[in-house]
Protein backbone atom coordinates (compact mmCIF):
# COMPACT_ATOMS: atom_id res chain seq x y z
CA UNK A 1 0.00 0.00 0.00
CA UNK A 2 1.31 3.44 -0.88
CA UNK A 3 2.02 5.94 1.89
CA UNK A 4 -0.72 8.29 0.70
CA UNK A 5 -3.25 5.45 0.92
CA UNK A 6 -2.06 4.56 4.43
CA UNK A 7 -2.56 8.18 5.48
CA UNK A 8 -6.00 8.35 3.86
CA UNK A 9 -7.04 5.13 5.60
CA UNK A 10 -5.81 6.46 8.94
CA UNK A 11 -7.71 9.72 8.42
CA UNK A 12 -10.85 7.80 7.44
CA UNK A 13 -10.64 5.67 10.60
CA UNK A 14 -10.26 8.71 12.85
CA UNK A 15 -13.03 10.57 11.02
CA UNK A 16 -15.33 7.54 11.38
CA UNK A 17 -14.75 7.70 15.14
CA UNK A 18 -16.18 11.23 15.08
CA UNK A 19 -12.98 12.83 16.37
CA UNK A 20 -12.37 14.96 13.27
CA UNK A 21 -14.44 16.02 10.28
CA UNK A 22 -11.82 17.43 7.94
CA UNK A 23 -8.28 16.75 6.82
CA UNK A 24 -7.34 20.08 8.35
CA UNK A 25 -8.60 19.01 11.77
CA UNK A 26 -6.70 15.74 11.38
CA UNK A 27 -3.43 17.60 10.80
CA UNK A 28 -3.96 19.58 13.99
CA UNK A 29 -4.87 16.41 15.93
CA UNK A 30 -1.58 14.87 14.75
CA UNK A 31 0.33 17.86 16.13
CA UNK A 32 1.05 19.30 12.72
CA UNK A 33 -0.09 22.20 10.57
CA UNK A 34 -3.63 22.03 9.23
CA UNK A 35 -2.35 21.34 5.70
CA UNK A 36 -0.03 18.51 6.80
CA UNK A 37 -2.21 15.63 5.57
CA UNK A 38 -2.84 17.11 2.15
CA UNK A 39 0.85 17.92 1.71
CA UNK A 40 2.00 14.51 2.94
CA UNK A 41 -0.35 12.70 0.59
CA UNK A 42 0.70 14.81 -2.38
CA UNK A 43 4.38 13.93 -1.73
CA UNK A 44 3.48 10.30 -0.83
CA UNK A 45 5.11 10.63 2.61
CA UNK A 46 4.37 8.25 5.45
CA UNK A 47 3.46 9.46 8.92
CA UNK A 48 6.53 10.06 11.06
CA UNK A 49 7.00 8.42 14.43
CA UNK A 50 6.18 11.77 16.02
CA UNK A 51 2.85 11.93 14.20
CA UNK A 52 1.99 8.35 15.13
CA UNK A 53 2.93 8.93 18.78
CA UNK A 54 0.92 12.13 19.01
CA UNK A 55 -2.11 10.57 17.36
CA UNK A 56 -2.01 7.42 19.52
CA UNK A 57 -1.63 9.46 22.71
CA UNK A 58 -4.43 11.88 21.84
CA UNK A 59 -6.84 9.16 20.71
CA UNK A 60 -6.15 7.24 23.91
CA UNK A 61 -7.05 10.32 25.95
CA UNK A 62 -10.17 11.08 23.88
CA UNK A 63 -11.65 7.60 24.18
CA UNK A 64 -13.48 8.28 27.41
CA UNK A 65 -14.62 11.83 26.73
CA UNK A 66 -15.06 12.57 23.03
CA UNK A 67 -15.84 9.27 21.34
CA UNK A 68 -19.34 7.81 21.36
CA UNK A 69 -19.66 4.78 23.56
CA UNK A 70 -20.61 2.62 20.57
CA UNK A 71 -17.30 3.51 18.84
CA UNK A 72 -14.97 3.16 21.82
CA UNK A 73 -14.02 -0.43 20.97
CA UNK A 74 -13.03 0.76 17.48
CA UNK A 75 -10.99 3.57 19.03
CA UNK A 76 -9.26 1.15 21.38
CA UNK A 77 -8.40 -1.15 18.46
CA UNK A 78 -7.05 1.78 16.44
CA UNK A 79 -4.89 2.94 19.33
CA UNK A 80 -3.52 -0.60 19.75
CA UNK A 81 -2.77 -0.77 16.01
CA UNK A 82 -1.00 2.59 16.18
CA UNK A 83 1.17 1.43 19.10
CA UNK A 84 2.06 -1.74 17.16
CA UNK A 85 3.01 0.35 14.14
CA UNK A 86 5.08 2.66 16.35
CA UNK A 87 6.92 -0.27 17.90
CA UNK A 88 7.57 -1.83 14.50
CA UNK A 89 8.86 1.43 13.05
CA UNK A 90 11.01 2.15 16.11
CA UNK A 91 12.60 -1.29 15.88
CA UNK A 92 13.47 -0.83 12.21
CA UNK A 93 14.94 2.63 12.82
CA UNK A 94 17.34 1.66 15.59
CA UNK A 95 20.85 2.96 15.16
CA UNK A 96 23.52 0.44 14.20
CA UNK A 97 25.79 -0.89 16.95
CA UNK A 98 28.71 1.46 17.58
CA UNK A 99 31.13 -1.49 17.33
CA UNK A 100 30.03 -2.34 13.79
Amino acid sequence: MENKQKLQTLFDQVRDLGVVRTQYEFGILCGRDKSWLISSKSYNRDASLGVLLTLAWKLDRLQETSIEETRRADAKNLVAALWSRIEERANTQKEPDANS
